[in-house]
């Protein structure tokens, strides 16, 4: 892999600016075209905005991968990203607005019961919580192991080969990356500080998207108000939030499309639903474009869409009615969906023969692609292990070693206490049937879909909370109408016990970010070699250099330097290398496999040097037991790799274009 030009700072933040300020305009517009569809209420429409606006940049993204794999020219730059993202959306909005004309709407007023006082106070618990993550995340670099390991490697080496192709050396950086190209953008602007906080507003969009599907399930203003904070309180939800996992952005895009399906199925306007349907369709496709978890999900909302016209066959909710009905619901779905996800999946089949590459897909013995065994990365779990641990879970967030809350699990004291009893009243209580013909059926549905999240949970997913995160949030929507029932007949103590379990969770889940902003300010860890446990001088090699790591995966995007000017070939690469040599000798292969990468440097952790590493002859030329300042974990040490370099064409090193050169 060469490192390509690299535009300058300035081109990129110009970048940056016309993205952020086309997703603002498509978010406004957005909201106005959901009234015009027939979206009546505000944060459904704001729901609608955000899909579009956000589909549409997807979309563009889509565009330029197609253009670099059917052309190999390098498309893959952000100031292409914003061309091409002005025209998309313009098109989008041209189109799905022509033809509809406003329709004034009558909005049903909640009574005045559902004005509460003690609903502030669950709101400032949460809202605190939140606060103290902000505090931390402001001050640190971007985190998340998922982030360090292949999310953020995968961004930087868009921008240094301006392609969007495959790294077989490190296989995880090759999964659909729809939740990182905010990411590309804003690391082409050298914004690193402002990634930490990127995915702060999905829990925003959470909240809101949460509130919304409420509604839609017959919900007053408390209930929705409580299912937005349940939602918000899983520490689950809170550390993804700042962090660079992609759960949260691909659950927030499903529950999007899950909202524009229910409200394509109340309006009455057959061009109204059409389009709400493809809007529905562009939010899956954010989703299944960013994991390979949501494969499962986008299906399920496959088969509602299906079977949408026989669940509204009134003539004033359906137009056409059995089996075209059903195919044309479908084709605009899969369309969209397709706009928003493809060329990630074509990418992969045309370059491997396997569009989920690298996972392999099997059906009994047979294998239909070739790849990697999802259960490599999953360690088996005795399943009588964890039916006697799930009597005690979520109360006691069992982990085998550090924090019990953290990105991939975590549902909290709130949940523990609402969520379970709240469910197995809506499936035995008469009121929850007792509805509106939508609403109840609707209700149905979801309680359907989040049925299905213990069954994933076993099978699919691994046993793993945060690829099932779409079917909790679904449970605390059902959880909240018997808390709203009880909210009317119990105020006070409805309102100390939700309180009080929000403050537990809260505190527990705040004790790690806190911990780790007074340890920083305390051991003075403010610049990024610190904290990401590097060599500073790695923040000023000349562009192209090449750096091996042989300590952890999450030092692969650190290693990029604060540029993203390194190329870094991670531990996965030099283990594949190292099994690939045939010599026995070991000394020697660790050799050739250096040879076959030729480094500039070697990055290594550890008390000892490798063997091999010493008798090489290669320059020392990092210690950190040398360091006067803070040292953390394992002694890190550098070594520069003189001869292999000397011996590499001129030809093979990037070089800085002028501007550059006058910047550094």
């Amino acid at each position: 892999m060469v490192v390509g030009e690299i535009f300058s700072s300035g081109q990129h933040t110009i970048s940056l600016v016309v993205v952020m300020g086309v997703w603002v305009y498509g978010l406004f517009w957005g909201r106005r075209l959901a009234w015009r569809l027939g979206v009546f209420e505000t944060a459904d429409g704001w729901v609608i905005g955000y899909t579009l606006a956000t589909g549409c940049l997807l979309a563009a993204f889509q565009m330029i991968g197609f253009a670099w794999l059917i052309t190999g020219d390098a498309w893959v730059r952000p100031h292409y990203l914003a061309s091409v993202y002005v025209l998309t959306l313009t098109v989008v909005l041209l189109v799905l607005g022509t033809g509809i004309s406003p329709k004034r709407h009558v909005v049903a007023h909640a009574d005045g019961r559902t004005r509460v006082l003690w609903l502030w106070f669950p709101m400032l618990v949460v809202f605190g919580a939140y606060c103290v993550f902000l505090a931390d995340a402001v001050f640190r670099p971007p985190t998340g192991w998922d982030g360090l390991h292949y999310h953020l490697p995968m961004t930087v080496r868009w921008l240094q080969t301006r392609n969007a192709g495959l790294n077989h050396g490190e296989i995880t950086q090759n999964f659909p990356g729809n939740g990182m190209v905010f990411a590309f953008v804003l690391l082409g602007a050298g914004l690193e500080r402002v990634v930490s906080i990127a995915m702060v507003p999905q829990a925003f969009l959470t909240a809101v998207v949460v509130y919304a599907i409420a509604g839609r399930l017959g919900m007053r203003q408390v209930g929705r108000t409580i299912a937005a904070c349940m939602a918000l309180s899983l520490p689950m939800v809170m550390f993804q939030a700042f962090s660079t996992y992609v759960d949260l952005f691909a659950t927030n895009a499903w529950l999007c499309a899950l909202l524009a399906i229910m409200w394509s199925s109340e309006i009455e306007r057959a061009v109204s639903r059409r389009r709400l349907m493809f809007i529905g369709g562009l939010a899956c496709g954010i989703a299944l474009g960013s994991k390979l978890t949501f494969i499962p999900a986008t299906f399920m909302l496959l088969v509602i869409v299906a079977i949408l016209p026989l669940m509204f066959r009134r003539p004033e909710m359906c137009s056409r009615s059995g089996p075209g009905a059903t195919v044309q619901s479908l084709a605009i779905f899969v369309t969209a969906i397709a706009l928003c996800s493809s060329f990630w999946y074509v990418r992969n089949a045309v370059l491997t023969g396997n569009p989920v590459y690298p996972m392999a897909v099997n059906v009994g013995n047979v294998a239909l692609f070739d790849g990697v065994d999802a259960s490599v990365y999953f360690p088996e779990r005795p399943i009588l292990t964890q039916i006697r641990r799930w009597w005690a879970y979520p109360w006691h967030e069992h982990r085998s070693v550090g924090y019990h809350y953290g990105v991939g699990d975590g549902l909290g004291a709130t949940f523990a206490t609402f969520v379970p009893l709240g469910v197995l009243a809506c499936v035995t209580l008469p009121a929850f049937w007792n509805a509106r013909r939508g609403s109840r059926r609707w209700r149905l549905v979801v309680l359907a879909l989040a049925g299905t999240g213990p069954l994933l949970f076993a099978t699919l997913c691994h046993q793993t909370f945060r690829f099932i995160l779409p079917m909790i949030l679904l449970s605390t929507i059902l959880a909240a109408w018997f808390v709203e029932r009880v909210a009317y007949r119990y105020p006070r103590w409805l309102g100390v016990a939700l309180t009080t379990s929000l403050s537990v969770t809260g505190i527990v889940a705040t004790l790690m970010p806190a911990k780790n902003m007074l340890g920083r300010f305390k051991d003075s860890v403010q610049d990024r070699s610190t904290f990401y446990e590097i060599p500073s001088m790695v923040d000023t090699l000349p562009t192209g250099s090449i750096i091996l790591n042989l300590d952890a995966h999450t030092k692969n995007y650190a290693l990029s330097g604060i540029l993203r000017t390194n190329q870094v070939v991670g531990p996965s690469a030099w283990e594949q290398k190292l099994a690939s040599q045939s010599d026995p000798s070991r000394e020697s292969r660790h050799l050739d496999a250096v040879a076959d990468f030729a480094p500039d440097y070697i990055f290594v952790s550890g008390l000892e040097d490798p063997a091999w590493l010493t008798r090489s002859g290669f320059e020392k030329v990092y210690d950190s037991t040398g360091d006067t300042g803070p040292v953390f974990g394992q002694p890190r040490r550098l070594f520069r790799v003189r001869e292999l370099a000397l011996t590499r064409s001129p030809s093979d090193r990037s070089t800085l274009t002028s501007e550059q050169q006058d910047q550094q």
